[in-house]
């Protein structure tokens, strides 16, 4: 797992609407929680922004590495960005953040089709018994075709950690972004609603995630941070960076190998 390096990178000044610059920050610690809280923002500039700094920051990663040389923590974003979405009082100051770079063979458009499978237990792994999304807002066909700017889905979720089970609500948002070449990047961040627990030894606090698929040679650059306040038996913070990291490469694959097959 790495700290993230404060890379030579010059920040990014894109022009929004109003005229004034958009600033995305450098720093992936930092960039990462920037979408999140930047998500809801009518102008384009700003999420575009965010896509042209982390493409450069990829550019000095080996995205071929053991995923712990492609791993690094990042810092969380404020109470006040997650407010009206959740129902529980947590704050994201408590979660432990995550985030993982990886190359995938299929462009941004083809990871719909496993985003908004009804049934998500052949693509995730920690949920093999239930994994219930339906899409409460827009349409699959008319998103492709940028028709509907949101995409929305709400996902019934059984997660398993050994013998233990925890069912949760998780939704979750997709948009289009374009890069500085003009082309496609789809954007998705999702929450889990509330507070789940498995028992008194395994409580999911508060969970929140992006994932993002940028152009990249044939396929897509992935990024996707995962940020999780959960208490599990004898498992520290240290030891949660690396379970995070693991499971967001586990997924990875999954997905991976249910494209190959023809999934999508």
């Amino acid at each position: 797992m790495r700290s993230t390096p404060a890379l030579p990178l010059a920040p990014l000044l894109l022009l929004c609407a109003c005229g004034g610059p958009v600033v995305a920050p450098e720093a992936l610690q930092d960039l990462s929680s920037y979408f999140y809280a930047r998500w809801p923002d009518e102008d384009p500039a700003a999420l575009e922004a965010g896509v042209a700094n982390l493409t450069t920051f990829a550019d000095q990663v080996d995205l071929d590495a053991k995923p712990d040389d492609r791993s690094f923590v990042v810092n969380p974003f404020t109470r006040d960005v997650v407010a009206e979405l959740v129902e529980h009082d947590r704050d994201p100051a408590d979660t432990v953040g995550v985030g993982i770079l990886f190359a995938s063979a299929f462009p941004p458009v083809d990871h719909l089709a496993h985003l908004t499978l009804a049934d998500g237990t052949p693509v995730e792994p920690s949920s093999p018994d239930r994994y219930d999304r339906i899409i409460i807002e827009g349409d699959l066909d008319c998103f492709v075709a940028e028709t509907c700017p949101i995409l929305r889905t709400e996902a019934q979720v059984e997660r398993k950690y050994l013998s233990i089970t925890v069912l949760y609500t998780l939704r979750k948002e997709l948009r289009w972004a374009l890069t500085e070449d003009g082309e496609r990047a789809l954007l998705a961040r999702s929450w889990n609603v509330d507070s789940a627990s498995g028992g008194e030894n395994f409580w999911i606090l508060q969970g929140y995630s992006i994932d993002l698929f940028l152009p990249y040679e044939q396929g897509a650059l992935r990024y996707q941070v995962s940020w999780q306040e959960t208490e599990i038996g004898g498992l520290d913070d240290e030891d949660m960076t690396g379970a995070l990291s693991d499971g967001m490469q586990g997924v990875f694959d999954a997905q991976e190998e249910w494209l190959i097959e023809g999934g999508g």
